[in-house]
């Protein structure tokens, strides 16, 4: 099972606070830029598939340091509104001016697990992006479904094992995400827990750029309430 106290000291000792840093600032490095852009734009990719429109609310599960939150912000517009939920206060803080710098005035922060978090609003939508730990925790994936209106779409995406066969994508895989979460627990199908509490699922599984060189595996997941 999940470990929400060492997923924390995971971000603290340093690596996954790194990576997340980088993400958030520009850099000179050319092949990082590179990086930077594809990150971007495969994160705009699965947001879209949230089909977002003006006024509605979204959650964003563990929200992080706010990295999806200009793609959902153009999704819901000034007049809708974005739940960042993370357990972290340090990311938070960094969500908290990454939203301040940019004038979005309609994003509500919660320092909670996820699976405790009181969420005010039914919205009409939720993300989970990178998040192993909270799709791997039942009562965590419950409370996003239960605040959700029926209908709403839900997109999770993060990492798989590939093929049992493709041995160096799944040796890339696990040293990619190793300093990220704190369990491989149900990595061949991570959706497990939405099955049951919704009304369609569809999964893509693909193979991704790793942070480490090579290709991962991935899924995307667009789900119904």
């Amino acid at each position: 099972m999940p470990n929400r106290g060492r997923s924390l000291q995971k971000y603290r000792e340093g690596y996954a606070r790194a990576i997340f840093d980088r993400a958030s600032a520009p850099t000179d490095d050319p092949r990082e830029q590179e990086m930077h852009i594809r990150a971007i734009d495969f994160r705009q990719q699965c947001i879209g598939k949230l089909a977002l429109k003006p006024r509605k609310t979204v959650i964003d599960a563990g929200c992080g340091t706010g990295l999806s939150f200009a793609a959902l912000e153009n999704g819901v517009g000034p007049g809708g509104r974005i739940i960042g939920i993370d357990q972290s206060l340090e990311q938070l803080a960094q969500a908290r001016a990454l939203a301040a710098r940019n004038g979005w005035q309609n994003i509500a922060l919660l320092n909670s697990p996820v699976e405790d978090a009181q969420i005010p609003v039914t919205a009409d939508a939720a993300l989970f992006f990178l998040t192993h730990d909270i799709v791997r925790t039942p009562h965590a994936v419950q409370n996003i479904v239960r605040s959700l209106r029926d209908g709403a779409r839900i997109v999770v995406m993060g990492r798989k094992w590939a093929p049992w066969w493709r041995l160096l994508t799944n040796w890339r895989t696990w040293q990619g995400a190793r300093r990220f979460v704190t369990t491989f627990e149900g990595f061949r199908k991570p959706w497990s827990h939405f099955e049951g509490l919704v009304s369609s699922l569809e999964v893509e599984s693909m193979l991704q750029p790793g942070l480490t060189g090579g290709r991962v595996g991935t899924y995307v997941v667009v789900a119904r309430k």
